[in-house]
């Protein structure tokens, strides 16, 4: 999530600064990917956070929508954001969705419009920085390429 040697990237005194600047790295660098869903013999999930570790970080993979959100939270305990994961505070209703080539609206927890159709790579970019505020470096539109992106 945090590169090495990428210079500048200090805990600015703006704490949202600093998360939006987590959250687009996390986007970036840790891919949704259900590979153990599907080439998995025991197909287990866990969600203990050094299990999460050792699979994103040290074995370098990114991971299904519950992993990535359990590790991420975690991270940002760990850096003093409080963090709630709490089902019943989550909110659908109004909610922009990126999935794959398609920008939804979401306006109710089974209620989606599809707002817009993205073809290739730049329209994605655009829609990302659009929708969502995230405006992508050069490199990481290159480490994003050809990657299926999920967004919400």
């Amino acid at each position: 999530m945090i590169r090495r040697g990428h210079e500048g990237f200090l805990h600015p005194s703006d704490p949202l600064t600093f998360l939006t600047e987590l959250f687009q790295h996390q986007l970036v660098w840790i891919p949704f990917e259900t590979l153990s869903l599907h080439h998995s013999t025991d197909r287990h999930i866990s969600l203990d956070v050094q299990d999460l570790f050792e699979k994103i970080v040290v074995g370098g993979h990114g991971g299904y929508c519950l992993e990535t959100n359990t590790f991420f939270s975690t991270i940002l305990g760990s850096l003093g954001f409080e963090v709630s994961n709490d089902a019943e505070q989550r909110t659908v209703s109004g909610t922009i969705l990126l999935y794959q080539d398609q920008v939804k609206l979401r306006m109710g927890p089974i209620d989606e419009e599809l707002a817009e159709k993205i073809r290739n790579e730049e329209l994605r970019n655009i829609a990302l920085r659009r929708h969502f505020g995230i405006t992508l470096t050069d490199d990481e539109r290159h480490a994003m390429r050809g990657f299926v992106s999920e967004l919400d």
